[in-house]
């Protein structure tokens, strides 16, 4: 089967980037602007990103299909050059239920945790996202279920990576495909969220500050979509913004 190509569309007024996985199915990328043009290249000031999640309320991933979709919600930092060379570190799903992953495309690796960190029923999640070194991440995942209670245990884990020197932080939601599906097999993920987004400035002594990084904001200089008449991001604010992506 040919794969099926899909256009990228800028959202709003940010930029589209040269490299776009135009081959991996419908889903929209986030990224910052280049935090070592403010002399943080290490990302040792701007050290972490944030955010709650709301888990997608309608999910189908195709998982009793022949070729079944997973479903990713994620952070990352990378980078300067916006063009693969980043750690996506969120949660993913394969219909069953949510896990925490951790995944670097340069060594095509990913590290998930089914056995310790996997829920179902979860309603947020709130995910961290940390560079701790050239190569190694962090990944914070806490779930909690609609009535605000922690379920399952959170994960707070140190992941090795491809050495990197880290310059931005991005973040994304998909419906990844595989070469057999099409843009109308029937899957969607719909009702999800990025809300509270944050990154945290270190400083010096008390001077500390979160800064938000929603598409309207100046933090953000990259925001695009990969097949625009299956994802939607809509009410786009400086905190989140909501998204969709329905294959029919």
């Amino acid at each position: 089967m040919v794969k099926e190509e899909l256009k990228a569309v800028a959202i709003g007024d940010k930029a589209v980037p040269t490299y776009t996985e135009k081959y991996k199915g419908a889903h929209y990328y986030v990224f910052t602007r280049d935090f070592g043009e403010l002399g943080d290249s290490d990302l040792s000031i701007y050290d972490e990103a944030r955010a709650t999640v709301k888990i997608p309320t309608g999910l189908n991933t195709g998982i009793n299909s022949k070729y079944p979709r997973t479903a990713y919600i994620s952070l990352g930092i990378g980078s300067a050059l916006v063009n693969g060379e980043a750690v996506d570190i969120g949660i993913r799903s394969t219909g069953d239920g949510w896990t925490p992953v951790v995944g670097d495309h340069r060594l095509d690796k990913y590290e998930d945790f089914d056995l310790r960190y996997k829920v179902v029923g979860a309603n947020t999640a709130k995910i961290v996202a940390a560079p701790i070194d050239p190569t190694h991440v962090r990944i914070k995942v806490e779930f909690f279920n609609v009535s605000g209670t922690r379920i399952g245990l959170p994960c707070n884990e140190i992941v090795p990576v491809e050495y990197t020197i880290w310059a931005r932080y991005h973040r994304f939601a998909s419906l990844l495909n595989n070469d057999e599906n099409s843009s109308t097999d029937g899957t969607f993920m719909t009702g999800g969220a990025f809300m509270d987004l944050s990154i945290h400035h270190k400083g010096t002594g008390v001077y500390e500050w979160l800064e938000d990084w929603g598409i309207p904001t100046q933090a953000v200089e990259y925001a695009w979509i990969v097949g625009p008449e299956q994802c939607k991001v809509t009410e786009r604010t400086d905190r989140g913004e909501k998204f969709s992506i329905i294959n029919r």
